[in-house]
């Protein structure tokens, strides 16, 4: 990495994944202390197509469900969280 750079872009990433970082110094007098680890998750890949087949049924005030009849994980583009 060009040392003159204050910012670097990864690339090639794989959807929805963590990725832990650190950054430690380098120069003619040996490697500085590392950063504190970071990490970050990548975002899921676009809906390759329109929702299809749920409902939304409300509960309360405050409470929806958003349901899903059919979901076929090949078409999936991303994770689906249960909260």
């Amino acid at each position: 990495m060009d040392s003159s750079k204050t910012e670097y872009t990864f690339t090639g990433l794989q959807e929805f994944m963590m990725y832990t970082f650190r950054v430690v110094a380098n120069n003619t007098n040996g490697a500085g202390v590392s950063s504190p680890e970071v990490s970050a998750r990548t975002f899921s890949d676009a809906p390759s197509d329109v929702p299809q087949n749920f409902t939304l049924e409300t509960a309360s005030s405050t409470v929806s469900f958003l349901l899903v009849k059919s979901l076929c994980p090949a078409s999936n583009s991303g994770v689906i969280l249960v909260l």
